[in-house]
């Protein structure tokens, strides 16, 4: 599978960490990067969510529907692994209080999303 440039490093992080990453084409834009916590035969589980890079910003969304602003690739590679190995086995829907409030996690909406 073949990904953006600005993801090599937060697919080299969170796989150096012991955690997965496959891809997810999106309707315009580009794509996104999935994390997951595990590997099965069949493809990943466990805890999983995106990570996105528009124009410059970065972006986490959870399967819940929520997306949050995050500070950059760095950052998004810090919060991927911080938030997989919280929850690494079930997949959650929204990231905890503490993770949030650490990581100092501001909400986004999707037209910030999309405008980029």
């Amino acid at each position: 599978m073949s990904f953006r440039p600005e993801y090599r490093p937060v697919i080299t992080a969170v796989e150096s960490a012991g955690f997965h990453i496959t891809g997810m084409p999106m309707d315009s834009g580009g794509d996104r990067i999935v994390c997951a916590g595990e590997r099965f035969s069949g493809g990943l589980s466990g805890n999983s969510f995106w990570l996105a890079e528009r124009g410059g910003k970065w972006f986490l969304g959870t399967w819940g529907g929520l997306l949050y602003h995050v500070k950059d690739a760095e950052f998004a590679s810090t919060v991927a692994i911080a938030w997989l190995r919280k929850n690494s086995s079930k997949t959650v829907s929204d990231i905890d209080v503490e993770l949030k409030t650490r990581f100092s996690l501001l909400p986004a909406n999707d037209d910030e999303f999309d405008d980029q």
